[in-house]
């Protein structure tokens, strides 16, 4: 998987290549691995992601893009309902959704 990240400090755009890299806008992710050169050269220098950590996500616009991000069914629609049902808590609880794996859990809780 390759991703394109925005530094944070200097606004300069980097690539990411790994398995499983974080695509939610909005949120602070720190990566960690090394430099290296795309695998045929092509594609110049790439950052390859061994683990990364990422921020709590804050405000409703990083929590509604992280659901997003989950890849489970849960699209901008859910999102919303959830940060309009738990506004800021929402933002606290996202821990625990990320082992949530369908809609139809994230449905429940809506209700």
């Amino acid at each position: 998987m390759v991703v394109r990240y925005k530094d944070a400090d200097t606004g300069e755009y980097l690539v990411a290549c790994g398995s499983n890299l974080p695509t939610a806008s909005d949120i602070i992710y720190t990566l960690h691995g090394k430099w290296g050169m795309s695998k045929n050269g092509k594609y110049g220098r790439q950052f390859e992601v061994s683990y990364f950590d990422m921020e709590q996500p804050k405000g409703k616009a990083a929590i509604v893009s992280y659901f997003c991000s989950l890849k489970c069914g849960i699209g901008k629609v859910v999102s919303g309902r959830i940060y309009a049902k738990w506004g800021a808590m929402a933002s606290g609880m996202y821990w625990s959704l990320t082992r949530l794996n369908s809609r139809l859990s994230m449905a429940l809780l809506i209700k």
